[in-house]
């Protein structure tokens, strides 16, 4: 039976709840802060973790290696691997700097890199850096700490030809002799742009990769690797997984994109030095055996020519003469049309205008408004109109060479000049991944730090109206097709006709565009999406149109040419993105992979592959990011190699 509740009692409880719902919510606020104190607690002392026993003193540095077999190519991008030791129990993280300095660090020479480094306690572990080495002159020295204990000197640079190298397993058995150099699989580079000096690899088991490094090996055999298949101790090929397919073919030589995949029926103990050098170290392909005769009846080759190209190809400097072009285009103009005529005003003001009212009008009140009036005003048009680019913003201009590697990949080399309008700290990252750059100063010092760990960045401080050039190659993916070949005729080593359809691949309308078949170069009409051979161009010898003459520092490309004057007339003439025509030889050669010499064996197509070239305006995923530099303008040339072989309306 419920019994009725005194009025009293019921407001004494509803009196007394509020307070009890108050002392209860304490503790568990109390418990809220103090979670709060101890995650901040935990998260400063694990900070200060890293700050106090990021010692510098902790750190050891050993094994140093240049490039793949401790030769270096020069001009070209190459891996420095190091072994990097902590000492210490705890965890340490800090920042390796590589410069390349002379005369004892006294000078250093372009930019700093910078890779940032966090290593467990007592861990020892390989880091590869990648950086481009212009010469075999100067030191290069690492820092990891302010004390002179915290830096190393690099052993020397010794200048060597692209290596050919064996991977192996240094978790297997110790391995036989061989004539051929080896290189542990641990330290194949993870990105192509590392891959820059190596010619060829040499496989007799499965290497164990994956993710990163199996990409880099395909793009690296697509863009014109080698790699050679021997027999493995049982005396049989390997079979690779699946990932690796690509290299399973049971052929004996054949092509993945412009590389080549060769089988040779030996184990590496099995080969002599000459049979080294002549199956695997010969430029030669095997399947030129029947290949005819290059040489046309129509090419120039006058004594007088020949001599003055073999003279001309110790000049070959790519970087040189391209950011030379792209120093002239990022220039700041002023408003000279508007700088001239304000001077005009001013000058009339103050004669005749204030000389008649001083002495005509005798207003002497007046003279001094005017006066004062006219130099107050003027002083702030000119300062308008006279600084730096006359109120342009910061800018950038790029040209690149993107060799396509399937998939609408492409293996990127560019070139960018920052232009900057006032002094300041600034910023930039180049598209991709995987890169790497170089500032591209071979004898001055660049206040800038590049990173390469991860992405392609780096910060440079300039000072007002200043230029800042790089140099850089990463590996960049778009959704970009691939051009069709629709038809073509060829008569003997003459290519007659040919027409390719870019609707598909080139985003932006075509500046221009060449076909390189059989060591001679095309110029192809672009006023359509179908590029078709252009009327009234003459074929030229690729290693004529490539020639360069020694000129004493001037840009002067063909300068004994008779058409030499027309073209540099009509170069002048050029206005927007046309203007970087002017770079299309330095742009074609570097498709190549030139660098220092105009080498005909690297100028070499594998039979019946042609060469497709188009210059159009560089896309949004191949610009530079930066907020720092909002104006950004340039080129990109676009490489593909067709196969003529598989053109439905080939003529042979």
């Amino acid at each position: 039976m419920l019994r009725p509740v005194h009025q009293s009692v019921l407001e004494t409880r509803n009196e007394s709840t509020p307070k009890q719902s108050h002392e209860q919510e304490k503790p568990a606020l109390i418990m809220l802060v103090s979670g709060l104190i101890a995650a901040l607690t935990l998260c400063l002392c694990s900070h200060s973790i890293y700050a106090e026993n990021s010692d510098p003193n902790l750190i050891t540095v050993s094994e140093i290696q240049w490039g793949f077999d401790g030769r270096v190519p020069l001009n070209h991008f190459v891996p420095v691997t190091l072994q990097v030791h902590n000492l210490g129990p705890t965890p340490w993280q800090g920042e390796l700097r590589l410069q390349r300095t002379i005369r004892q660090k006294e000078h250093v020479f372009g930019g700093t890199y910078v890779e940032p480094v966090t290593l467990q306690g007592e861990e020892t572990r390989w880091i590869q850096m990648v950086v481009y080495v212009p010469n075999d002159v100067e030191d290069w020295s690492l820092t990891w700490g302010p004390d002179q204990n915290h830096t190393i000197d690099f052993p020397p640079v010794v200048r060597g030809e692209r290596a050919t190298l064996l991977v192996y397993d240094t978790d297997s058995v110790q391995q036989g002799d061989s004539v051929l150099k080896r290189m542990s699989e641990d330290r194949f580079p993870t990105t192509i742009a590392a891959l820059d000096g190596l010619r060829g690899l040499i496989l007799d088991r499965p290497p164990f990769w994956q993710g990163a490094r199996i990409r880099t090996l395909r793009d690296w055999l697509y863009s014109g690797g080698r790699i050679y298949i021997i027999f493995g101790p049982d005396r049989t090929y390997p079979a690779f997984p699946k990932a690796m397919d690509f290299l399973n073919r049971q052929e004996d030589f054949f092509q993945v994109g412009q590389g080549t995949v060769q089988r040779i029926p030996l184990t590496a103990d099995e080969f002599s030095l000459e049979e080294a050098r002549t199956r695997l170290f010969n430029d030669e392909l095997v399947d030129e055996n029947n290949r005819l005769k290059r040489e046309m009846p129509d090419r120039q080759n006058s004594s007088a020519l020949a001599q003055a190209m073999k003279a001309s190809q110790a000049v070959w400097s790519k970087n040189t003469d391209i950011f030379r072009e792209l120093i002239e285009l990022s220039k700041f103009e002023r408003k000279w049309w508007l700088i001239y005529p304000a001077v005009l005003a001013y000058l009339f003001l103050l004669f005749p205008a204030c000389f008649q009212i001083g002495t005509e009008l005798r207003s002497v009140r007046t003279f001094y408004i005017v006066f004062f009036s006219s130099a107050v005003l003027f002083s702030l048009i000119f300062a308008l109109l006279g600084k730096v680019g006359g109120g342009v913003d910061s800018r950038i201009r790029t040209v690149v060479v993107a060799k396509t590697l399937g998939d609408g990949a492409f293996d990127v080399t560019g070139w960018s000049t920052l232009a900057n309008v006032f002094a300041g700290e600034f910023d930039v990252e180049f598209p991709g991944t995987g890169g790497t750059m170089t500032t591209a100063q071979e004898a001055e010092a660049a206040d800038v730090t590049m990173f390469t760990s991860t992405e392609c960045r780096a910060t440079a401080r300039m000072p007002p109206d200043a230029r800042q050039t790089f140099h850089f190659r990463t590996r960049v993916s778009t959704n970009s097709g691939s051009p069709v070949l629709v038809n073509h005729s060829i008569s003997g080593l003459q290519l007659l006709s040919i027409s390719v359809d870019i609707s598909d691949a080139i985003p932006h309308e075509p500046l221009q565009a060449f076909v390189i078949y059989n060591d001679i170069v095309y110029e192809l009409d672009v006023t359509s999406p179908t590029l078709a051979l252009a009327t009234g161009k003459k074929p030229t010898d690729l290693n004529a149109y490539l020639y360069r003459p020694f000129s004493l520092g001037f840009n002067t490309w063909n300068a004994w040419s008779p058409s030499s004057a027309e073209e540099d007339e009509e170069d002048e003439k050029l206005v927007g993105l046309l203007r970087y025509k002017v770079m299309s030889r330095l742009l074609v050669g570097s498709s190549f992979g030139l660098t220092e010499t105009i080498e005909p064996s690297e100028l070499k197509l594998p039979e019946g592959s042609a060469r497709l070239l188009v210059m159009t305006e560089l896309p949004e995923e191949m610009m530079a990011e930066s907020d720092d530099f909002p104006d950004q303008e340039g080129v990109v040339m676009y490489c593909y190699d067709l196969d003529l072989d598989l053109g439905p309306g080939a003529q042979q």
